[in-house]
């Protein structure tokens, strides 16, 4: 069968936005840190399972797949017409290929559905416990007629709770100003979120979203992930849109 008209967007864009450390549009990449380190390597039976359906894969460092595209066969057929239901029917049966527990695949909760030509973009996002990710935790679902043609992720292996803040949202507050480097920043939020990581598993963490000089020659907007256990920079996104 024909590609979905939606194929080439979800194939570029949201490739993006499935890959850890990586993000849409063209940014000043010197000014994005991700300081989790290691990586999960797929798993041969998920390497067996792309294989079976004919697939193309590309795995992010989660070791859950960034990509997994049709060859021109559905990756799943079969499956409800309605697109929300149909995605959470894939995401049910393919645990094995995703790289799923039970507990990971439960955590996904429904974003939006977007309709795209004749299909639809079905994305979802993982809960640890009582936390959203806050970065990752992102799985985008391509239906069209009850058949899945493309998957990209983001999304951890399990979605166990991360162990409680020790540090205050004041203290993680202060922490990613120092780090931005700038002066006279402003801080436009902190919330506790979930940053999901390759070796120490997900760590619940403050964005703090802040922003300075937006009306200079060279403003600075980021979102800085610190890690709410030991204060470390877990990530730090550039917000600011340099087109």
């Amino acid at each position: 069968p024909d590609q979905p008209a939606w194929y080439e967007f979800s194939a570029t864009e949201r490739a993006d936005l499935s890959q850890p450390g990586t993000y849409q549009g063209d940014q000043d990449r010197a000014k994005v840190k991700d300081n989790r380190e290691g990586r999960v390597l797929p798993t041969a039976r998920q390497r067996a399972e792309v294989a079976a359906v004919g697939a193309l894969a590309t795995w992010n460092a989660l070791g859950t797949p960034a990509m997994l595209t049709s060859t021109g066969v559905p990756l799943a057929a079969g499956l409800p017409a309605d697109p929300a239901a149909a995605a959470r029917a894939y995401v049910d049966t393919n645990r094995d290929v995703l790289g799923l527990t039970a507990r990971g695949a439960k955590s996904l909760e429904l974003l939006a559905v977007a309709p795209m030509g004749d299909g639809a973009a079905v994305l979802f996002q993982q809960r640890f416990g009582n936390l959203a990710a806050g970065v990752d935790g992102i799985l985008s679902v391509g239906v069209r007629d009850g058949a899945v043609w493309h998957v990209s992720s983001s999304l951890a292996r399990d979605a166990a709770a991360p162990a409680p803040a020790k540090l205050s949202a004041d203290d993680a507050t202060k922490r990613a100003v120092d780090d931005s480097g700038a002066a006279n920043a402003e801080v436009a939020n902190t919330r506790l979120v979930a940053v999901p990581t390759p070796t120490q598993g997900t760590r619940a963490a403050y964005q703090v979203v802040l922003t300075a000089g937006e009306n200079g020659p060279d403003p600075v907007a980021y979102a800085t992930y610190v890690d709410a256990r030991d204060g470390s920079i877990l990530i730090r996104e550039n917000l600011v849109d340099s087109d």
